[in-house]
């Protein structure tokens, strides 16, 4: 006989306000387990309710569909944890009350060390960059990204944008004091793009100001012209177009070709 639920509790943390302003629990997909056996079927019937729970973001990074996707998906992944016994740390419940540590018995095989930052994570304790620039006078910075998946840049202008009230500076590749390029091993990385854009919202150039209204602004008056070219999105049209990250490396030892000669067969 499988044990139900009796106490749960299924939240999300506040990210970057990503998922939500503020911590929060999913209180109605909780309501719906409750009672409920702790199986894939159980899982899946309250995953259209869990949806509904948080209203995440939209911006570079990702849309708020794919964060809804991904909310349900790190429940189905603690479902698929649990039922092989590998469960992450779980909170003691209440004496007498039946938790999911009853329900899939913690031990020192299954039960990893808590994430150092996990609680302050939970409870919205978490000290961010942000939060200790908002204590002090800091400038603000606003991207200028580009609007295409792949195209030629043929002409960058900020002249308008300098001259904008509350602007400090505006920042193109040919500012960059060293080299314009972040790539941590191979140096294919362009930090600040000015002859070509390799990916869409890809940085032309940064606005630096007091606050992030004058560097939005200014970034408005910022004229950049480009050249669309087809995105390259097949294994096949990069292959026919030679567009690779880098040359490809080969680790070569004795006369391979030679080896090769005369067989009957060879796997290749």
């Amino acid at each position: 006989m499988t044990a139900s639920m009796r106490d749960l509790i299924v939240g999300a943390g506040a990210v970057g306000n990503v998922m939500a302003a503020m911590p929060a629990r999913a209180k109605k997909t909780e309501a719906a387990l409750l009672g409920k056996s702790w199986s894939k079927e159980t899982v899946q019937s309250v995953l259209p309710i869990l949806r509904t729970e948080f209203t995440p973001i939209s911006d570079v990074r990702g849309t708020a569909e794919y964060r809804n996707g991904l909310i349900t998906s790190l429940l189905e992944k603690f479902f698929a944890e649990s039922s092989e016994g590998r469960v992450p740390r779980v909170p003691n419940f209440d004496e007498g009350s039946l938790g999911l540590a009853e329900l899939v018995p913690p031990t020192k095989m299954n039960r990893p060390p808590a994430h150092e930052s996990a609680h302050k994570h939970v409870t919205g304790e978490s000290i961010y960059t942000d939060d200790f620039g908002a204590r002090r006078h800091m400038l603000e910075v606003w991207p200028v990204c580009a609007p295409h998946a792949r195209a030629k840049i043929l002409k960058r202008d900020a002249s308008a944008a300098k001259t904008m009230p509350g602007v400090t500076a505006v920042l193109l590749a040919e500012d960059v004091p060293g080299l314009n390029d972040v790539g941590a091993v191979r140096h294919d990385e362009v930090l600040l793009a000015d002859k070509e854009v390799f990916y869409h919202s890809q940085i032309i150039a940064l606005v630096v100001g007091e606050t992030q209204e004058a560097c939005r602004n200014a970034a408005a008056k910022i004229l950049v012209e480009y050249e669309p070219l087809s995105p390259i999105l097949k294994i096949e049209d990069a292959i026919a177009q030679n567009s690779a990250h880098y040359e490809p490396n080969f680790i070569r030892r004795g006369d391979v070709n030679g080896v090769f000669e005369g067989r009957d067969s060879a796997l290749r």
